[in-house]
């Protein structure tokens, strides 16, 4: 599979290979690389919806808002280890988790899962 993500339109479209994008460019159905039509080196799994228009899988985008409502609700459920009334040996690790939650909406590309930082032990 080779994915690329439309930063105009915010779409993501998959294609079998290199040779079926190629083609959907050829027949006007995807537009050709550029700087607002980029891969996605590294595809993530989510959730994918058939275009009938132009006959192609497409990955189910969600919305930054949906990001940040979950990425808050991580943030409230980790406050504790911030408190300084508590001494983790893994502290920082809990900072570095928290920095990357923070950090989630800077490097997102808007697909149905979103690479979450691990949570700590």
């Amino acid at each position: 599979m080779v994915h690329y993500y439309d930063k105009t339109t915010l779409e993501t479209r998959a294609f079998n290979d290199a040779d079926d994008y190629t083609l959907c460019v050829e027949r006007g159905y995807a537009p050709a690389p550029s700087s607002a039509f980029v891969l996605i080196p590294n595809p993530i799994e989510g959730d994918y919806q058939y275009d009938d228009t132009v006959g192609l899988w497409a990955l189910r985008l969600v919305n930054i808002d949906e990001v940040r409502r979950d990425r808050d609700e991580r943030l409230l459920q980790s406050d504790w280890s911030q408190n300084r009334d508590i001494v983790l040996e893994n502290d920082s690790d809990w900072v570095a988790y928290r920095q990357a939650l923070r950090d989630i909406t800077t490097d997102y590309i808007p697909v149905s899962n979103p690479r979450w930082p691990t949570k700590p032990n």
